[in-house]
């Protein structure tokens, strides 16, 4: 038995995909290897020249064996044959906002072989990295950006952005912002539940549709480089939405659905809320009828 080259063959492949094995004598093939892993074969399709057969899903690609092995009945044949990385995958990442400096933790997978990690076109330090996390600090002057993880497989973007253009609170609420609200109360340092940092925002909702407010009482912020609305809520018992209202026009305010026990993370573009010219106002109004109920607000800005 012998696998056989051919014109327009390969020998580097991808998980899943299939591909057709040439060769002599393999009738009564019995087993089919990629890296050590088995792959599954249709016997019914198998001549005595070719085997059709696909890499496995879990088939390793990083510090493998880089061979193809086919076992019969008669004995066995092996040939060179690597598998790609794929691309890497980022699921998440914190904090969503930082200092220069401080340590940004990356989740996600198929980081083998890392290469760098941009945020935006800034390459950070990597302080550490295993298969499905990854350290980096934040790079001086970053203010936002999405996040690259690039390794031998590719390069992945991460869905959401890091940073702020406009920090609105992350442990305090900025200057001159003023604090209103109706039927329910609020805790601007409450150590319950953080997202990042020493404090986050706990609003007590004490009435259905009651709201949490604040205003900007200082200089105008002007929206015209901003993109969006970025926050994070923890949704507590009894609560499953809210709507974010800029500057008192409800009619374009945004219903979002907070996961109860979690950090929910939301990116909620301006056009979504009315495409106002300059932030004046926010309100996170409880929106589910219910009472009472309590949310955490951390890491509130414009991006």
């Amino acid at each position: 038995m012998a696998l056989t080259a051919r014109d327009s063959t390969t020998t580097v492949g991808l998980r899943q995909n299939s591909y057709t094995i040439y060769g002599e004598n393999l009738a009564t093939t019995q087993e089919v290897y990629f890296n050590d892993t088995e792959a599954y074969f249709n016997p019914t399709l198998v001549t005595n020249n070719v085997i059709i057969t696909s890499i496995p899903e879990d088939a390793p690609y990083f510090d493998a064996s880089d061979e193809l092995r086919v076992v019969t009945s008669e004995g066995v044949a092996t040939t060179f044959f690597m598998i790609e990385q794929p691309a890497p995958r980022i699921t998440s990442f914190a904090p969503l906002a930082a200092s220069a400096g401080d340590i940004v933790t990356i989740q996600g997978e198929i980081f083998e072989g890392l290469e760098s990690v941009r945020f935006g076109d800034v390459e950070a330090e990597i302080v550490s990295s295993t298969t499905t996390e990854i350290q980096v600090a934040v790079p001086e002057g970053i203010v936002q950006a999405f996040l690259f993880v690039e390794t031998a497989g590719g390069i992945s973007q991460s869905t959401q952005s890091f940073g702020f253009k406009f920090v609105v609170y992350d442990d305090a609420l900025a200057q001159s912002w003023w604090i209103g609200g109706w039927s329910g109360s609020e805790d601007f340092e409450s150590t319950e539940r953080v997202k990042r940092g020493d404090f986050s925002i706990k609003r007590t909702y004490e009435g259905g549709y009651s709201g949490f407010q604040i205003g900007n009482g200082g200089a105008t912020i002007d929206l015209a480089d901003k993109q969006a609305v970025k926050v994070s809520i923890y949704g507590g018992e009894g609560i499953n939405d809210v709507k974010l209202v800029l500057n008192g026009n409800y009619d374009a305010g945004a219903v979002i659905t907070i996961n109860q026990g979690e950090w929910n993370d939301f990116t909620i573009p301006l056009s979504q809320l009315g495409s106002p010219a300059t932030l004046n106002e926010i309100v996170i109004q409880e929106f589910s009828g219910a009472a009472p109920s309590v949310i955490y607000i951390d890491d509130l800005g414009l991006i």
